[in-house]
């Protein structure tokens, strides 16, 4: 599913290289200043501090809530791997809802979430299996 359009895309990487060129002294203060006019983006990037925050409360958050699932329901290996399999369904379909529905994240966050939160439940689930 795509959240941007490509024109939306092409503008966060447009001010990315713009900063980068402004950096290394390949464009003036007033070439700088005209172009970062012209590529204007509606979409917001988050501190990294507050990516990092939000990850560890996320994580922690729903780690608590299927360790509660385990705790009280008690279920053998075999279910556990199966119940495992559609704890990362509900994650990744959570998080898809999310990404969709928030238009103020960037798109650096929305695919840096979908692909830690991927790996993270891929990983859990290969360990139940094997």
């Amino acid at each position: 599913m795509k959240l941007y359009t490509a024109s939306s895309e092409e503008t966060l990487r447009a001010r990315k290289l713009l900063t980068d060129w402004a950096g290394d002294g390949i464009l003036t203060k007033a070439q700088y200043e005209r172009l970062e006019q012209e590529t204007i983006s509606e979409l917001r990037t988050t501190n990294i501090f507050l990516r990092l925050v939000l990850f560890l409360f996320t994580l922690i958050s729903v780690g608590g809530a299927v360790a509660l699932f385990f705790v009280v329901s008690r279920p053998s290996e075999q279910t556990s791997g199966v119940l495992f399999l559609i704890f990362a369904a509900l994650c990744y379909a959570a998080a898809e809802l999310a990404a969709s529905q928030a238009r103020s994240v960037s798109l650096w966050d929305r695919g840096s979430a979908r692909r830690l939160l991927g790996r993270f439940s891929v990983r859990g689930n290969a360990g139940t299996f094997f």
